[in-house]
């Protein structure tokens, strides 16, 4: 057994020396009383250790779960954005190249159209001549019937 650092007179439990209290010494100090605290057996520290033990097993346990959760979440999140990046670069390429085809079809839009307008400008001029000969013979016509 593990006493708390208190001492206890079992000299009456052991068959030692009995004092009489009627008998007054002046060598010997008066008795006092001191109840004994509940002893602590070794049993009650090593259930209490125990079972602090097992709740920081159990602490450490939940802390390594968090843990693990937010590794996987990492992880996870890591595999995402890996992803984004990939999409975001190909996204990218994507669009330079419809812009570079976007800007070949421009070029080919302005040839079109100027090669549209030198074809309407060249009809106009070949009918201005034809309309200068068609005005010219109807004017001979009335000329003529008068």
């Amino acid at each position: 057994m593990v006493w708390d650092s208190e001492r206890v007179d079992i000299r009456g439990f052991r068959g030692g020396p009995e004092e009489d209290p009627d008998e007054e010494s002046s060598n010997c100090m008066p008795p006092t009383l001191r109840a004994p605290k509940r002893p602590r057996f070794e049993s009650d520290e090593i259930s209490r250790l125990t079972w602090k033990a097992k709740w920081v097993d159990d602490r450490i346990e939940q802390l390594a779960q968090e843990l693990r959760d937010a590794n996987g979440r990492h992880v996870e999140l890591r595999s995402i954005v890996n992803r984004m990046e990939t999409d975001i670069t190909q996204l990218t390429a994507r669009v330079q190249e419809e812009e570079h085809w976007a800007e070949i079809s421009e070029g080919r839009l302005i040839e079109l159209e100027e090669l549209v307008a030198s074809v309407f400008e060249e009809e106009e001029e070949e009918e201005v001549p034809a309309q200068d000969a068609d005005a010219d013979s109807d004017a001979d016509s009335t000329i003529e019937d008068a």
